[in-house]
């Protein structure tokens, strides 16, 4: 059987996501601040998509834009751990580097995806009052 959520555009793009940010994880240095910073990467990446299919048993619902908007902000803190491990990376790892930006592409494409979603279904629901 195949779930619904499964078809979902945004999450099929995190579950990219994730799987490269397994891999960029497993390039971190053995320092505390990286293994810290891995935590919160792979937790916020994870939440994106675990938060679409939470919320996707209520599809165009109330509940589904509440989920879809907590994937969103899940997205956004994604953008905010690459951005600081890129900053931490600064030119000392050529695999990292590469793995940031495919992850952040990603991202922000399942950013603009769950954005226009949400207005969609916003608009539908002002439609229909």
């Amino acid at each position: 059987m195949e779930l619904g959520y499964r078809r979902n555009i945004a999450w099929q793009k995190n579950q990219h996501a994730i799987i490269k940010t397994a891999q960029l994880i497993d390039t971190f240095p053995e320092k505390s601040p990286f293994k810290k910073i891995a935590g919160q990467l792979f937790s916020s990446v994870s939440s994106v998509g675990a938060n679409i299919a939470e919320g996707y048993s209520d599809f165009e619902g109330n509940e589904y834009q509440r989920y879809l908007k907590i994937s969103l902000r899940s997205a956004f803190e994604t953008d905010h751990w690459l951005t600081t491990v890129q900053a931490l990376f600064k030119g000392s790892c050529r695999e990292g580097t590469e793995l940031i930006d495919e992850i952040n592409c990603l991202n922000i494409e399942t950013i603009k995806i769950l954005i226009k979603t949400i207005k969609s279904i916003k608009k539908k629901r002002m439609g229909m009052r």
